[in-house]
């Protein structure tokens, strides 16, 4: 999962020479922008089959607490499905 995060990061910055590490912060340290940030978070919405809210944006700064987000996320959705 974490490898394909670090490969929707990278598709978005289109530089894949970049060596991601979780400790980066996606404004900071990789300059993803606001509008950057929509895009990215769109990808990942339709990758791993998840819903992010608006609220929730803000406080996703690093790769490590983005994919803690996604991993909780995924956890959640596949609980919600045995219970249908």
């Amino acid at each position: 999962m974490k490898e394909k995060l670090y490969r929707l990061i990278l598709e978005q910055l289109d530089d894949k020479s970049i060596h991601l590490n979780d400790d980066m912060n996606l404004k900071n340290d990789l300059g993803i922008n606001s509008l950057l940030m929509i895009d990215l978070i769109v990808q990942i919405e339709v990758a791993f089959g998840i819903s992010i809210s608006d609220a929730d944006i803000a406080a996703l700064d690093t790769i490590h607490t983005l994919f803690e987000y996604i991993a909780q996320r995924t956890k959640e959705e596949v609980s919600d499905e045995n219970i249908k």
